[in-house]
């Protein structure tokens, strides 16, 4: 299988959308990607527990998730992302970022999660 039809394979399967924000000029944010599709997943070396119900606050350092995006979507270390499932709203900020072929895995730190506000989705 092709790396290209890989990608569309993985791009198909993700149940999440991520919206990234990244500084600009003078204290503004731009927006770089959104609602791009991807998937949250909690990564097998993290120890730290299930993330408490969705209004309690995250520690920032605490919870750290990786997001697969289409290989080309790329994060830069600080970027803001929000991830909705439609359900829940992750708030974080990217760290590192591993590109491959078929996709990209970004490390996430979560500091906040909330429930989606569903008059608010078109």
């Amino acid at each position: 299988m092709t790396d290209t039809r890989l990608a569309r394979l993985l791009a198909a399967t993700f149940l999440h959308t991520v919206t990234a924000r990244r500084p600009a000029l003078e204290g503004e944010w731009t927006t770089v990607w959104d609602r791009e599709p991807c998937a949250l997943s909690r990564p097998a070396q993290v120890a730290s527990p299930e993330p408490p119900d969705a209004e309690a606050p995250l520690p920032e350092s605490r919870y750290r998730y990786s997001l697969f995006t289409r290989p080309g979507v790329l994060f830069r270390l600080g970027d803001r992302l929000e991830i909705s499932d439609g359900r829940l709203r992750y708030k974080g900020r990217a760290s590192d970022s591993f590109a491959y072929p078929s996709h990209t895995v970004t490390v996430v730190e979560i500091r906040e999660v909330e429930e989606e506000n569903r008059a608010e989705l078109p």
